[in-house]
């Protein structure tokens, strides 16, 4: 058995049942968590939705970890991946809780997400100037900074910057204040393309594509 201290991880999914086959990512901090910076090699959980890291160095107080099978993952509460500890033990057993990734999970990831809008389709036409192809940064504080996409003038520069929410019905994002933000309809939802429909007021219909920036 290796030296050193054994960290204990089991995945389990909202009804606490054991989750086998998910990949486990231990980070140094919660920096690190965000940036996805790997310095301890992955591991998936067996039948029992647990993974056994052996061999940590004592002395450290604590990690952050990363749980995800598919569009499941504990991303939704970064603190909630947290793991603090005392070393004394030989052994720590931290529970983790994975679900189906929300919108926030989907726009924002562990911390932000870049999407460049690619179409604006307002009424039929659509427009492509350097101001409706801008790159908005989604962020898990709720701020959306908004930057000019490449090829554009001032390219990487940021312009503005406004809050944002999920819609209270779950099916779409509010930009701006909960009461007089503009109102979007998420039509389309995958890891790289968001697809958003928005009725301002009669006869006007705006659909927005956007892709995520890798």
């Amino acid at each position: 058995m290796p030296i050193g201290f054994a960290l204990k991880i089991k995945v389990v999914n909202f009804r606490n049942e054991p989750v086998e086959g998910a990949t486990v990512t231990l980070y140094a901090d919660q920096e690190a968590f965000i940036k996805d910076q790997k310095t301890i090699p992955p591991k998936q959980t067996n039948r029992n939705g647990e993974v056994i890291f052996e061999g940590l160095p004592f002395g450290v107080m604590g990690y952050f970890a990363s749980a995800e099978l598919g569009t499941a993952n504990n991303w939704s509460n970064p603190l909630e991946a947290s793991i603090s500890f005392n070393t004394r033990d030989i052994e720590y057993v931290k529970t983790l809780r994975i679900s189906e990734a929300s919108i926030q999970n989907a726009l924002a990831g562990r911390f932000s997400r870049r999407w460049r809008r690619v179409s604006y389709n307002l009424n039929g036409t659509v427009h492509t100037s350097c101001l409706f192809t801008q790159v908005y940064e989604f962020r898990r504080d709720n701020f959306i900074h908004i930057f000019n996409a490449s090829g554009c003038p001032n390219a990487g520069h940021q312009t503005s910057a406004l809050v944002w929410s999920v819609a209270p019905d779950n099916r779409g994002i509010i930009l701006g204040s909960i009461t007089s933000g503009r109102q979007l309809a998420i039509t389309d939802l995958t890891p790289t393309m968001l697809r958003t429909t928005e009725t301002p007021q009669p006869g006007i219909i705006i659909i927005e594509e956007y892709r995520l920036v890798e």
